[in-house]
């Protein structure tokens, strides 16, 4: 018979396949539980990964209609400015490109109006700057109207996106307010 306290102090035993007490000892077991914890951890890891690109894939899934919407208006507003430079040569490329960049904002965010200004920049550059019809720029001037442009898009696209959160954000307290004004006024008097 085998004493428990003798294989405490000596270490821990387990059951083989074949039915017989082996003896481990501590060092040997805490080496296989730091071998599990690294493979615990590195299931962690992996587990946050595939919820990041399970959450990353569903905002794709997601945006894609609004992508699709914002792309749309930026179409749009080219075809709209080959109208007008083609009835009056007028240059308001930067301000109508704006147009999209602001409603993309107001409707979808912040993303996508930074992803309409990106895509007013370079229709811009495509077809409105010289050489036509390239990516390339040949007039230093219209470089700078173009960083301008897409400068100011942003910072117009973060301002129209701030401003949709405060909306939604007064619709909700108003709701609160009314909801507690309308259960205050159902309430008996004290």
């Amino acid at each position: 018979m085998i004493n428990a306290s003798r294989v405490h102090e000596r270490g821990l035993t387990e059951r083989s396949t074949s039915g017989k007490a082996e003896q481990v000892s501590i060092l040997q077991e805490r080496q296989r539980l730091r071998a599990l914890s690294a493979f615990e951890e590195e299931d962690r890891r992996v587990a946050r990964l595939a919820r990041y690109a399970g959450e990353w894939m569903s905002r794709l899934a997601g945006n894609a209609m609004p992508l699709g919407a914002t792309l749309a208006l930026v179409w749009l507003a080219t075809v709209g400015l080959v109208v007008i430079n083609y009835l009056v040569p007028f240059n308001l490329v930067s301000l109508i490109y704006m147009l999209p960049v602001v409603v993309a904002a107001t409707q979808w965010g912040l993303g996508l109006g930074i992803v309409a200004a990106v895509a007013g920049a370079a229709a811009a550059d495509f077809f409105f700057y010289q050489p036509l019809y390239t990516f390339w720029i040949r007039d230093p001037q219209d470089v700078v109207d173009l960083v301008l442009f897409l400068l100011i898009a942003v910072v117009t696209s973060n301002l129209a996106a701030r401003l949709k959160n405060e909306a939604v954000a007064l619709q909700r307290r108003e709701r609160e307010i009314t909801e507690l004004m309308l259960s205050h006024r159902d309430s008996p008097p004290v």
